[in-house]
């Protein structure tokens, strides 16, 4: 009784976890799928059982999902984490974080590995999407003559984004606020601090023309910030 609880556990733990879950033998094959994984990949169950994990994994992510797995039958690792592409049975790419561990048999020899599968694909998407804002962004900057700064409160270091600072002919990208002041012309330093404080508490938009030297050369500049 006892043992057969302890099944009916195990088996609704494998059937019901939120993430894919799949068994694989030494040789590839997949020899036990949950739904969810089944769900993922577009296969039923029935077809993945006839299928290694290398025929719906894609060909690029196919060697160093090997080699990793070769590395866990060997001892070599314990088990390993990997992020990896399967291809939908409708065709398009899903991606996915694997965290493959290796079961031993009663004589410690290898018998199979389990993984347990997060579908990352939202997650990929997102991530490229916001790439790609930031080189729309950065071509922008770069055509408008524009130079982004991001500033860190209360400890006042400044960070130029999209290589800003070298449109402006400065020597590095970030700086503290004293070595921003010195590069404000000694003239505009009192306006500048006041407006600075100004912006910080909400009492006005920091909006100032002022000079900045740098290489001993005097530039004015608009600068313009909102305080988050």
């Amino acid at each position: 009784e006892a043992a057969r609880h302890a099944h009916l556990q195990y088996t609704a733990t494998f059937e019901q976890a939120a993430a894919g879950i799949t068994h694989v033998g030494m040789d590839g094959r997949l020899i036990r799928v949950n739904q969810r994984f089944c769900d993922m990949v577009g296969y039923t169950r029935e077809e993945l059982l006839h299928l290694r994990f290398q025929d719906i994994t894609h060909p690029d992510d196919i060697a160093d999902d090997e080699a990793q797995m070769a590395q866990a039958i060997t001892g070599q690792l314990s088990d390993y984490t990997l992020e990896k592409r399967y291809i939908h049975r409708n065709g398009h790419i899903v991606w996915v974080k694997l965290t493959v561990a290796l079961v031993r048999d009663g004589d410690k020899a290898p018998d199979y590995l389990i993984s347990i599968v997060q579908d990352i694909t939202s997650v990929k998407a997102t991530n490229e999407a916001l790439r790609t804002s930031e080189r729309l962004i950065r071509q922008a900057t770069q055509l408008a003559g524009l130079a982004s700064w991001v500033v860190e409160v209360p400890s006042m270091r400044f960070r130029a984004l999209f290589d800003s600072h070298r449109m402006l002919g400065l020597p590095k990208a970030e700086f503290t606020q004293a070595e921003v002041i010195a590069l404000c012309h000694p003239d505009d330093r009192a306006h500048m601090a006041q407006k600075w404080v100004q912006g910080i508490k909400g009492e006005a938009p920091y909006i100032l023309e002022h000079r900045m030297l740098v290489n001993g050369q005097e530039r004015w500049i608009l600068a313009q910030a909102e305080f988050e």
